[in-house]
């Protein structure tokens, strides 16, 4: 086992993949951080304050601080009338930036109907009164807008919506989180590159044998010593990309928390700009921690995916192209609006699509058989972990049948 993670450590392009995946992960998000734009109205002058950068990101930290807590019904009452309070909502909206960054933008997602809140006066709100009974009618807004434009779900998948709206925990929490929307934004990207870069060494691992004229070698050595050897190979692979995976993670979340500190991972998920409407109980914590562990998965899976390609063709080039293009196919799939939604659903989880995290936590689609279901991130995370078996599985016992001809 120790001389299989030896010889592909002693590689130098793995080296160089690795290193190459720490310099990303640290310029990714400070220059996220350094493109971040902060607006908020200045009650003295009476002026919009423009603020860039990591200062922006500091100045909205502190002010969003002083609010920070429970989002109780009188604590909501309290926010609407300031925001109400202003002569027009182009004001409101400036004030509460400055006040109660992200509440405008709450309020205006809670109130309007779904994918509709850009048009809504948060000044028409009479009272935030029945805030935390609007999850389940935004909820059903979604999925009527989506019946519109063709996308239908099953009785059984809007039952489990509306079940598990009601498992949201509330009051929500308010605070500061733009740090942690700069890491997923992040590791949207950086993942991307991970999962190819995952490809790129699996792909070398069995045709490698054959390059250096190893397999002739292994042959003399029996079937059940291959398989031996195979499953070290495969060991040595998975432990390597999953350290690859770990390094966006340990590096973006890191720069983040030194800058920032550590708060915020408390903060409700419905609060976050954009997403009112997601059907989980989740905090941006957990959500954070989740799409760490499904990318990671998804990298495992990709990886046992190539290496069953390789172990079926033993030529690295070759390998790469074809694993490439066929785990690339649910990239272009997810989006098209001319499929039926079954493929599309089916599309979005699989592990080459394991950064498209917003669109995921965002979905009411669910797999499973009547009450007995899961949305579609937790599907994502198991259909890696059974890619990753059969992958592996099959690529230990076909090297090693190929070998013993």
């Amino acid at each position: 086992m120790l001389y299989e993670f030896k010889k592909l450590y002693s590689n130098k392009a793995i080296a160089i993949i690795a290193l190459f995946i720490t310099v990303v992960s640290v310029i990714v998000p400070i220059v996220f951080m350094l493109d971040f734009e902060y607006e908020a109205y200045n009650e003295k002058t009476g002026k919009i304050e423009v603020i860039n950068g990591i200062e922006a990101l500091k100045a909205k930290q502190e002010r969003q601080s002083k609010a920070e807590g429970k989002l109780s019904i009188e604590k909501s009452n309290e926010i609407l009338k300031f925001l109400k309070s202003s002569n027009s909502e182009d004001l409101a909206m400036a004030r509460g930036a400055a006040k109660y960054p992200g509440m405008y933008e709450f309020l205006a997602q809670a109130y309007s109907e779904y994918a509709q809140q850009g048009d809504f006066e948060v000044k028409s709100v009479k009272n935030a009164n029945v805030l935390y009974s609007r999850n389940a009618i935004v909820i059903k807004s979604k999925i009527k807008k989506l019946k519109d434009r063709g996308v239908d779900l099953s009785n059984d998948e809007k039952a489990f919506a509306y079940k598990q709206i009601g498992k949201i925990k509330k009051p929500f929490m308010y605070g500061f989180t733009d740090h942690l929307e700069i890491a997923i934004k992040s590791l949207i990207f950086i993942y991307t590159i991970v999962l190819f870069c995952a490809m790129l060494v699996a792909s070398q691992i069995f045709s490698n044998e054959r390059k250096y004229k190893m397999d002739l070698l292994l042959a003399s050595l029996g079937r059940r010593k291959v398989a031996i050897i195979s499953y070290k190979k495969v060991i040595a692979v998975i432990v390597y990309v999953i350290l690859l995976a770990l390094i966006p993670a340990i590096v973006v979340l890191g720069i983040c928390m030194v800058i920032f500190g550590t708060g915020g991972w408390d903060v409700s998920i419905h609060v976050v700009g954009g997403l009112f409407s997601v059907p989980y109980n989740l905090s941006m914590g957990f959500f954070v921690i989740i799409a760490v562990i499904s990318s990671i998965l998804a990298v495992v899976a990709v990886a046992g995916a190539t290496l069953l390609i390789d172990a079926l063709l033993m030529r690295p080039f070759v390998s790469l192209v074809l694993s490439a293009a066929i785990m690339s196919v649910p990239m272009l799939l997810k989006d098209n609006e001319i499929l039926p939604s079954v493929i599309k659903k089916w599309a979005l989880i699989q592990p080459i699509n394991t950064s498209a995290y917003l669109d995921k936590i965002t979905s009411v689609f669910s797999f499973g058989v009547s009450e007995h279901r899961m949305f579609v991130f937790p599907s994502s995370m198991v259909l890696s972990i059974i890619l990753a078996g059969i992958g592996t599985f099959f690529a230990i016992n076909i090297f090693a049948r190929r070998i013993s001809k």
